[in-house]
This record gives C-alpha cells, structure tokens and sequence, in this order.
C-alpha cells in the first residue's frame, strides 16, 4: 500500500471511532504503516485522540 490509500483508509475509519471493531482496524493499520510512515500514523493518531478522547 502507498502513502496515498493509507491516508485515504484512515480518513474513512475516523468518522466510525464509536465502534470498537473500527478502532481495532484503526490501530492495525497504524501499527502496520508506522514503521514505512511515521508521520502520517503519528498525526492520524493524534486526530484521532482529539476527535474521539
């Protein structure tokens, strides 16, 4: 996977942060990505923590 559908995946998976199942795929595909692009994971997580914490 590119940059780009990493990106474009975590963006749909924001809006569902209510649903436990969700979040597990969210942290997945950070944990898998973040070694190829930490910064993107880095700064998804961080929206996510604002959007949902």
């Amino acid at each position: 996977m590119d940059e780009k559908e990493i990106e474009r995946l975590l963006d749909g998976l924001l809006d569902y942060g209510y649903d436990n199942e969700v979040v597990e795929l969210f942290n997945q595909l950070c944990h898998t990505a973040e070694e190829r692009y930490p910064q993107l994971v880095k700064d998804y997580t961080r929206y996510f923590a604002n959007q949902w914490t």
